[in-house]
């Protein structure tokens, strides 16, 4: 069985997860002295004596290198002085009924949407950024979940986070229309015709007027 295994590993030959962000924090699979973050290659076949991975999971190494990506992220200097600002904007955010605590929960999910941006697009992994993303990653780790070395770094963000070490992230039950950016990083809505101006300074593609009968008929602005 250990034999077919290994032969079906490499007909698949599937790519390799050539970035890893940080230590995996599985020391006795590396050489001694080797001092490349290269993870071997990705394959869905798990160990010998294991039933292979479903299709599109996660191996222990592709989880590991993604988390990490996001821990590393969540430990920067630059991240964590924005969330020690959010937590003392909002000193009562651990009571229940005060307004601090839906204050505080909005603007930390705004934080960590910054980063689910930023990771979660690049290569290898190509998700779609913020929450969206976010559980297509957590639904494809759902074969290493348990793996102690996955648990490990889940932990660790938790810990970045000032949240409890068994906590799990999810988006909030309802998103906000507006939501604040405190990295100036909100986006920006942008059209593919070009906005007209009336005579009262309004913008729009197309302006619509009511006639004598009721009806609105379309018409363009003087001077458009």
């Amino acid at each position: 069985r250990a034999h077919l295994i290994a032969s079906h590993e490499v007909q698949m030959g599937q790519s390799a997860v050539k970035c890893v962000f940080g230590d995996s924090g599985d020391k006795d699979k590396s050489p001694k002295g080797t001092q490349d973050a290269t993870v071997a290659p990705a394959s869905n076949v798990a160990a010998v004596g294991q039933e292979p991975l479903a299709e599109g999971q996660y191996t222990v190494e592709e989880a590991i290198a993604i988390q990490n990506a996001l821990r590393n992220n969540f430990a920067d200097a630059a991240f964590q002085q924005q969330l020690r600002r959010l937590e003392a904007m909002h000193p009562k955010r651990g009571q229940r009924c005060h307004a601090d605590r839906q204050a505080f929960a909005t603007e930390f999910h705004a934080l960590l949407l910054q980063v689910l941006h930023k990771v979660l697009p690049q290569r290898p992994w190509c998700l779609e950024s913020g929450w969206t993303g976010f559980r297509e990653m957590t639904s494809r780790m759902e074969s290493v979940a348990k793996d102690p070395r996955v648990l490990q770094i889940k932990e660790d963000i938790n810990r970045f986070l000032g949240l409890p070490r068994n906590t799990v992230l999810r988006p909030l039950a309802e998103e906000p229309v507006v939501m604040h950016m405190p990295d100036g990083s909100g986006s920006v809505p942008s059209y593919e015709n070009v906005l007209i101006t009336d005579l009262d300074g309004d913008w729009a593609h197309e302006f619509w007027e009511e006639d004598r009968s009721g009806q609105l008929k379309r018409t363009l602005p003087c001077g458009a």
